[in-house]
């Protein structure tokens, strides 16, 4: 079975993509995988995975202020498709796929197309409660449309073709250990545990907090806080915490390179709510402070951050609610308690789906079956 996976331009679409790849590669041995993306993440991440990558020219439509503004970039990103759909169809034609999938990102818009118009079964996978743009476009020239949050079906042209999955989440993140991992970190054993993180770039509003909350830890010897800063925003926070002579007991990182390793260390997250983002948390069973993005498209992480609140898993912080003072003291009233924190760590494990890479594996390998008569 030959599959073109691709999806990229952020983490939270590049990720999944390499989750159903690995998956495909230990439940069918046999399988060729051609990994088709952009200049993004993945040009970098893909490779060191052991994938053959190819990339092909995308660009995705910004929208802005002014009629002239949206009127060119329309045109730059139509002419960018164009050429990645010609790119696409070329290395398609070589390689000769049996399916192909795409987990969203401007990159797969042009993949994908070209897929279709070769005559290859093609599946698409939405991470988010609300679909993005690039998969509702795909959605019409997919066999299978497969879903990580139930009852996205409504939004989509053919819900009939819609089948939940769940995301899928690397196999690292089900197999961490919280004491060796705190015992890698020189976190102290039984010392509670906050894990901070805003995104790779991170966020404003997330930093504030942490710092908030580095200022009334620091020093504790039970306490302890993994505040990831992105790293447009180490620098800054780096000064501030040396000025105020802040403890051992605060880790800041610029940018996280173990993501498993790190939320196994933790006893409570803080972060946005990108899906992904959501799937690896209750990979590794821990609560969360959920403050979600308010600009994302169609207020998506809202909504994603909703569900994983109505699971008993997380607490959800409006951005407008999020003062650093509050979030602070939110943390550590739940920190403190441990009963709580218990029943919030039970309902984020029995969210998270360990077989989701797997059910996709599977059905991209049922599309191939079916379609040889098999």
């Amino acid at each position: 079975m030959r599959v073109v996976v691709t999806g990229g331009g952020t983490g939270g679409h590049l990720y999944p993509a390499l989750a159903v790849a690995d998956s495909l590669r230990d439940k069918y041995p046999d399988t060729q995988i051609l990994y088709i993306g952009g200049d993004g993440i993945e040009s970098e991440v893909v490779p060191k995975y052991g994938y053959d990558f190819r990339e092909v020219p995308a660009r995705w439509f910004y929208r802005g202020e002014g009629v002239l503004f949206t009127i060119r970039e329309f045109f730059r990103a139509a002419y960018a498709t164009a050429k990645g759909i010609r790119a696409s169809k070329k290395l398609i034609s070589e390689f000769r796929p049996d399916a192909a999938i795409g987990t969203g990102g401007f990159v797969s818009v042009p993949v994908i197309l070209a897929a279709h118009s070769r005559g290859v079964r093609c599946l698409i996978h939405e991470q988010n409660a609300f679909p993005g743009m690039a998969n509702k476009i795909m959605a019409r020239f997919a066999d299978r449309v497969l879903l990580g949050f139930p009852g996205t079906e409504k939004r989509f042209p053919h819900p009939e073709r819609c089948i939940y999955t769940g995301n899928p989440v690397r196999k690292e993140f089900f197999e961490t250990d919280p004491e060796k991992a705190k015992k890698a970190l020189g976190i102290p054993e039984g010392t509670l545990t906050v894990f901070t993180l805003g995104g790779s770039l991170g966020s404003h509003t997330i930093n504030e907090a942490a710092y908030e909350y580095a200022k009334r830890i620091s020093g504790r010897s039970d306490r302890f806080l993994i505040f990831g800063t992105g790293n447009r925003f180490y620098d800054e926070y780096r000064r501030r915490a040396d000025e105020d002579g802040l403890s051992d007991n605060i880790l800041m990182l610029g940018y996280i390179d173990d993501m498993p390793g790190k939320l196994a260390a933790c006893d409570l997250m803080i972060c946005r709510a990108g899906a992904l983002s959501l799937a690896e948390v209750a990979a590794c069973g821990k609560p969360a402070i959920i403050i979600p993005y308010p600009w994302s498209a169609d207020d998506h992480q809202y909504h994603n951050a909703r569900s994983v609140e109505e699971r008993g898993a997380a607490l959800l912080v409006k951005e407008d609610d999020a003062v650093p003072e509050h979030v602070a003291s939110l943390a550590e009233m739940l920190i403190s308690d441990g009963a709580r924190l218990a029943k919030m760590r039970h309902c984020s494990i029995s969210a998270a789906q360990a077989a989701v890479a797997d059910m996709i594996a599977g059905e991209i390998r049922n599309v191939y079956e079916s379609d040889k008569g098999l």
